[in-house]
C-alpha cells in the first residue's frame, strides 16, 4: 500500500544520513523504527514536534514513525527534511 512504500522511501533517505540507523530491509509495513544517539530522543522529538512532525520514542536511542494513510508525498517530503535538519 502507499503508506508502507512512504515508510521505505522515508527509510532509505534517513539510511543515508551521518545522524539516524535505519535497518530498511526490516521495514516491511508502515512503522520505521529509528536509531538515535543515546539519550537524544526526548530533543529529537521536541526538535521535529516544532516542525509539525510527530512521533514516539520506544526507548531512550530509538524513534518510531508511523505512516499513516493520509499522509502525502508532499508530507514524505517534508517528514525527510524535518528529520534532515534536526
Amino acid at each position: 500500500s502507499e503508506d508502507h512504500k512512504r515508510a521505505k522511501k522515508f527509510a532509505e533517505a534517513l539510511d543515508e544520513t551521518a545522524h539516524f540507523s535505519v535497518n530498511v530491509e526490516n521495514v516491511q509495513s508502515n512503522i520505521v523504527f529509528i536509531g538515535v544517539e543515546k539519550g537524544s530522543t526526548k530533543r529529537i522529538i521536541k526538535e521535529l514536534s516544532k516542525k509539525g512532525v510527530e512521533v514516539l520514542d520506544t526507548d531512550d536511542s530509538t524513534i518510531r514513525v508511523v505512516f499513516h494513510l493520509h499522509i502525502t508525498d508532499e508530507d514524505l517530503v517534508n517528514v525527510i527534511d524535518a528529520f534532515s535538519n534536526v
